[in-house]
């Protein structure tokens, strides 16, 4: 499950877990933001990978990853998927953000 790692990363259980609402790709790269982790900054992005890319294309695959993610999550069944391109916590998702092992358990 190529997915897990960015969703560990981006901390996407416990974003999507805690939220009240169903959440967009962008809103919960902005919810990572908000934490002090900056995905993306106006110098760079967090992940070095990416530091040769202009900003905007930085931003664009950092968001494409949670996008991707998070349809692949859906897609498992390992949130809701309430409309097109939004995502909402299930009992799954809640158990995932609640147990950092089970989480760690899945990158590996």
């Amino acid at each position: 499950m190529p997915f897990f790692p960015v969703a560990a990363h981006f901390k996407l259980f416990n974003i999507v877990g805690q939220s009240d609402k169903a959440l967009s790709a962008r809103e919960a790269l902005a919810a990572y933001n908000s934490t002090g982790a900056i995905a993306v900054t106006a110098t760079g992005p967090g992940l070095p990978l990416f530091r040769t890319f202009p900003l905007f294309w930085t931003v664009k695959i950092v968001l494409t990853a949670v996008e991707d993610t998070l349809l692949a999550m859906g897609s498992l069944g390992l949130m809701d998927v309430p409309k097109d391109d939004h995502y909402t916590a299930n009992d799954l998702t809640r158990y995932l953000a609640s147990n950092q092992s089970a989480i760690q358990g899945g990158i590996h």
